[in-house]
């Protein structure tokens, strides 16, 4: 089977693909700032929103006539 001469198509779209994914992944690695929080934090908020939804929760019961 021969080879043609010249570039496939599908060559040229794999490596632009893939040195684009590279990039990518260096960059959000190393780059791309993103926000830590702590645990610490996260469960206080968890807390407090559990705390408000127990107010909105706790209410007398609706008792309905099902003839």
């Amino acid at each position: 089977m021969k080879r043609k001469k010249g570039i496939n198509l599908w060559e040229v779209f794999y490596s632009i693909a893939l040195t684009g994914y590279t990039i990518f992944t260096l960059l959000y690695t190393f780059v791309i700032p993103r926000d830590v929080v702590s645990m610490s934090e996260v469960t206080k908020s968890v807390k407090q929103e559990n705390e408000e939804n127990k107010a909105e929760i706790i209410k007398e019961p609706v008792i309905t006539d099902n003839k």
